[in-house]
């Protein structure tokens, strides 16, 4: 009893200038009163705690699971843009080849017998000429469909993380029972997407949203999602 009036000065002090206070309570009492308060004040404040590393423990999750999301698309753009590479390099070799094979077939033609010489010059040329202008057709149009195949997955790429940007929308805080319709816009690398999403409330805990997102040429995608709130009241 000596050391809670050391410990609670103040306390003590109302004690002994008021003594209609010890008629009515025993000093045991409270003490014991103000011990159970005490403990209530400190199992709050440690369940409070619990719940707020809970809640950052979520949020550094959800971090993650987004970035790992981007490595993701980003690898996949990477391997587009490596296989675009080796498509192109492997049809210039082919062009080189197809021009030096055309190139030793005219010497040949024209090393041959002199008596022939200006006929066969003729049908060198004729042929060379077919030759070439046959394997410039056929590399233009190579090119042309390789240029087509590269813009098609390159636009393909942006509008993909144009509608990913365009669905990003931040949960609105409604009320139970209440929902809420929201659209967004997108732009990435001269791609623009479009989308539209609900929420909606199911408690003063749950809610879940979704959103479906697109973008010219077709390319459509779409999300949900649920979230919980941790603490409070």
């Amino acid at each position: 009893m000596k050391d809670f009036f050391k410990t609670h000065p103040k306390l003590s002090h109302q004690i002994l200038k008021n003594p209609t206070i010890i008629s009515k309570f025993s000093i045991t009492y409270i003490i014991n009163h103000h011990t159970t308060l005490q403990n209530n004040i400190d199992t709050e404040a440690t369940t409070r705690a619990a719940a707020d590393t809970a809640l950052n423990t979520r949020v550094t999750n959800e971090t993650a699971a987004r970035q790992a999301a981007d490595d993701v698309l980003d690898a996949r753009v990477t391997t587009n843009t490596t296989d675009i590479a080796t498509n192109k390099a492997a049809i210039a070799k082919e062009v080189i080849d197809r021009q030096t094979a055309i190139t030793a077939e005219a010497n040949a033609r024209i090393a041959g017998d002199a008596a022939t010489l200006k006929s066969a010059n003729t049908y060198t040329d004729t042929k060379a000429t077919e030759t070439l202008s046959a394997a410039n057709a056929y590399t233009n149009t190579r090119v042309d469909q390789l240029n087509s195949r590269v813009d098609d997955v390159q636009k393909t790429a942006y509008r993909g993380i144009a509608i990913a940007l365009a669905a990003q929308q931040a949960v609105p805080n409604i009320a139970p029972g209440q929902v809420a319709v929201f659209g967004g816009v997108g732009h990435y690398e001269g791609e623009t997407a479009a989308s539209i999403g609900v929420v909606t409330s199911f408690t003063d805990r749950i809610s879940a949203s979704g959103a479906f997102g697109f973008a010219s040429g077709n390319e459509f995608g779409g999300r949900v999602g649920v979230a919980y709130v941790f603490g409070g009241k």
